[in-house]
């Protein structure tokens, strides 16, 4: 009687291609899920910003809006201007010209007086000394404020500009933690008295 005999079993090169492909498989998952972790950061570095940036400008804007009186804009904080019509040397129309200011004032119904200010190098924004941006995960950058109207008889538009930067959480330095937006908008008070 023969003997049959099977040979079963894998050879070394048989083992080291299927070790080979499961390394590339292996690479492509791993690259797959830390992209979708770097995009997560990136989109959470974006919401934060979007957070403290719309919720500085609905804060202002509502509260210039419904202002019982626009006290005006200042360059330094204690001369006010109401009045932001400036006529154009030579023109035969007053043309607006918009100029920057850190301070504007306004008077609510409750006849409370609020000055939101841009700091000296335009990197803070205040509501009567209280910060309106969450200073522990965003810095500013070129606070100002403008304000223009066609003529004295007409209501100003008050513009409020700045830009958030996303500040990078102790010890890291990522590409995806970094995010920056330019925020503004134009304000025209309804009710106000001057």
């Amino acid at each position: 009687m023969k003997k049959i005999t099977h040979n079963a079993g894998f050879t070394l090169l048989e083992l080291l291609v299927v070790l080979a492909i499961a390394i590339v498989v292996g690479t492509i998952v791993v690259g797959i899920l830390f992209v979708s972790l770097r995009g997560s950061e990136r989109s959470k570095s974006l919401n934060n910003l979007e957070n403290n940036g719309n919720a500085v400008i609905a804060q202002m804007g509502k509260a210039i809006r419904f202002a019982k009186k626009f006290n005006g804009v200042s360059t330094d904080g204690s001369s006010y201007i109401s009045d932001c019509s400036v006529a154009t040397p030579g023109a035969l129309t007053p043309t607006p010209i918009p100029a920057t200011y850190r301070y504007i004032k306004i008077t609510a119904f409750d006849d409370l007086e609020t000055v939101f200010s841009c700091g000296d190098d335009g990197t803070s924004l205040s509501s009567n000394s209280a910060s309106l941006i969450d200073n522990s995960t965003v810095s500013m950058i070129g606070c100002k404020f403008s304000c223009q109207q066609s003529s004295p008889s007409d209501y100003p538009t008050i513009g409020i500009n700045f830009s958030l930067n996303q500040l990078q959480p102790t010890g890291t330095i990522l590409l995806e933690n970094t995010a920056s937006a330019i925020f503004q908008t134009s304000v025209v008070p309804r009710n106000t008295q001057r």
